[in-house]
This record gives structure tokens, C-alpha cells and sequence, in this order.
């Protein structure tokens, strides 16, 4: 077995896992139900999502700053 190696300040979400000599550097992500496979090495400050894991673009948070709408959602029971 290789060892993992997993970075300050990394996050694992629900149902996320490493496989044998996977690493995660520091302020990396995995979302949940990912898999990050043997050798695999999950760059400092990236997102990671999917089985087997691919990092996400951020151009999709890029978009949402430039944004200036504000998406509202009702709550449950309230009339």
C-alpha cells in the first residue's frame, strides 16, 4: 500500500474517497461522491468532482461575481 498524503485545510465531502497513494494539496476539495485514484494529486486550492475525480473550472464562479442578480428561494411552509 502507498500512503495518502492530505494537505492543510483540504476538504472531503460526503461519500468521497482516495485510493491508495492519492495526496490532496493544501486548500484542495473534493465534492461529494468523488473518487480521487491511485497517483492522482489534487492541486492546492482546486475543486474536484466526479468518479473518477476532474477538477472543476471556476469559470462558472467568475460568472456568478460579475453577476448582479441574486437568486431568492421561498421557505418550506411559509405563505
Amino acid at each position: 500500500m502507498n500512503a495518502l498524503k492530505i494537505g492543510d485545510g483540504c476538504a472531503m465531502r460526503t461519500g468521497s474517497r482516495l485510493l491508495s497513494g492519492a495526496s490532496m494539496e493544501d486548500s484542495s476539495m473534493l465534492c461529494e461522491h468523488t473518487l480521487l485514484t491511485s497517483g492522482e494529486v489534487a492541486e492546492g486550492g482546486a475543486v474536484y468532482v466526479g468518479w473518477p475525480a476532474r477538477r472543476v473550472d471556476n469559470a462558472w464562479e467568475k460568472k456568478m461575481k460579475a453577476s448582479s442578480s441574486v437568486a431568492t428561494f421561498s421557505t418550506y411552509g411559509r405563505r
